[in-house]
């Protein structure tokens, strides 16, 4: 890559003004013919330039970043939203920064100011479960930001989840329906609604 490559040189080569490049680079297509965008996307790709982003961010004090704290890398739940997210970040234009809690709230929280130090845009937070109040005054600074999966008792901060209740009636309805009547939940041993995890038989009745 030839890093000396600049949007001059690009208007030199393509015949137009330094401004219509920038605004090709911004998507910016108004008043710009089909011929010219070609021509400037061929010089671009011959000149193999590519913009500076960091120079970009400061004028415009976006950086273009979202970051994602995850609480568990190993669950395989995980790996489907990090593909997801990195596949609309892309087609958005925006790099994603990845980090991860380990179910620590203290990580959690960690993670989340280390992300705000690369001045990220903004921020998905697949919580621990213990960190409400800190999350709650991020929310109300006026931050973007959004949980996935997990959200906080209030109900303060848009959360994008499935509908877990509904898919349990559904469950428990099919498993009565089926002749079970003991009926066991498990969940993960950290702070939601349902308690510490805990182990009982389904027994069907006969």
């Amino acid at each position: 890559m030839n890093k000396s490559v600049t949007i001059k040189d690009i208007a030199q080569k393509v015949g137009v003004s330094e401004t219509t490049i920038s605004r090709y680079l911004n998507q910016k297509y108004e008043y710009m013919s089909e011929k010219t965008r070609d021509k400037i996307a061929t010089v671009i790709q011959e000149l193999d330039y590519r913009p500076n982003h960091m120079a970009r961010s400061l004028k415009s004090q976006k950086s273009r970043m979202i970051g994602a704290v995850i609480a568990d890398i190993e669950n395989p739940f995980s790996a489907m939203i990090i593909k997801g997210l990195s596949d609309k970040c892309e087609a958005l234009d925006y790099t994603l920064l990845i980090a991860i809690s380990d179910n620590s709230a203290a990580n959690e929280r960690k993670q989340i100011e280390k992300l705000l130090d690369n001045q990220v845009d903004g921020l998905i937070v697949n919580t621990s479960g213990d960190n409400e109040d800190y999350l709650l005054v991020l929310n109300e600074s006026g931050f973007p930001m959004i949980l996935l999966d997990r959200g906080v008792s209030q109900g303060k901060i848009d959360t994008v989840t499935t509908d877990n209740q509904g898919a349990v009636q559904d469950m428990l309805a099919f498993l009565v329906d089926e002749g079970f009547r003991s009926i066991g939940f498990f969940v993960m041993n950290f702070r939601i609604r349902f308690g510490k995890s805990a182990a009982i038989v389904l027994k069907k009745s006969w």
